[in-house]
């Protein structure tokens, strides 16, 4: 488990952001740091303690202009691609044990009506210290936009302002498993191997999908699972 997470975007060869989803990605990572929606993580511990959920914990960006490979589909080549990226840059921004890097890839580098938001681990080997030590947790996260209504356009709110309803709601779902459960699935999931954020998709009862104000503005968010509450939260004392 990350218990001092630190949070990393790469823009990966952006050329242009018609949506605007780097503005409004970057608000919501610095508003959820420290935030009680985020508080739910910190329930979970591993032998080191338990997880924290300080402010700032969105340390910086990178804009990679490097090419990407055309798009292949999704699979063994597709998770090889985003985990060499993954560790170019945790060698950019210098290693460290609790940080995250959520990989965002340009607009129109997916097939239309695709919305990739999956996280993984992978090794850098260039770090002392065996696995452990050389872990490297990576989100990688489509142009959301660039798929509409099929990625969740207006999930929570109507018209210009839940154009990027989806892109709050992936990312927070992503950070938070990572957070908990960042070299899938050796931290936190339940005995099907779902994480706090796939256990309250579409979770009964009140909207599992809400607006959630934040320093930096109202966003839409999921909730996310508390195992001591045994149920889907929105924020946590």
């Amino acid at each position: 488990m990350l218990r001092y997470p630190r949070i990393y975007v790469v823009y990966w060869n952006w050329t242009s952001d018609p949506a605007g989803e780097r503005p409004y990605l970057e608000k919501f990572l610095n508003g959820i740091s420290g935030s009680p929606w985020l508080n739910a993580v910190t329930e979970y511990y591993d032998t080191t303690g338990h997880i924290t959920n300080s402010s700032h914990q969105f340390k910086g960006t990178w804009s990679d202009p490097s090419a990407l490979p055309p798009f292949p589909s999704q699979g063994a080549t597709t998770d090889a691609l985003f985990a060499a990226e993954a560790v170019r840059a945790s060698n950019h921004f210098g290693y460290d044990k609790n940080s995250l890097y959520l990989l965002a890839e340009p607009h129109g580098y997916e097939p239309q009506g695709s919305c990739t938001a999956y996280h993984d681990s992978t090794v850098n080997w260039n770090q002392p210290g065996a696995t452990t030590k050389g872990a490297v947790p990576y989100i990688v996260f489509s142009y959301i936009s660039d798929g509409g209504a099929t990625c969740g356009q207006n999930e929570v709110n109507p018209g210009t302002a839940g154009l990027l309803d989806q892109v709050s709601i992936l990312a927070g779902h992503e950070v938070a498993e990572t957070v908990t459960d960042p070299f899938p699935v050796s931290g936190w999931a339940d005995v099907n191997d779902l994480e706090i954020g796939d256990l309250c998709e579409g979770s009964s009862g009140a909207p599992y999908e809400v607006n959630q104000k934040f320093s930096t503005g109202t966003f839409a968010v999921q909730r996310l699972y508390s195992n001591a509450r045994g149920g889907c939260v929105l924020s946590t004392p």
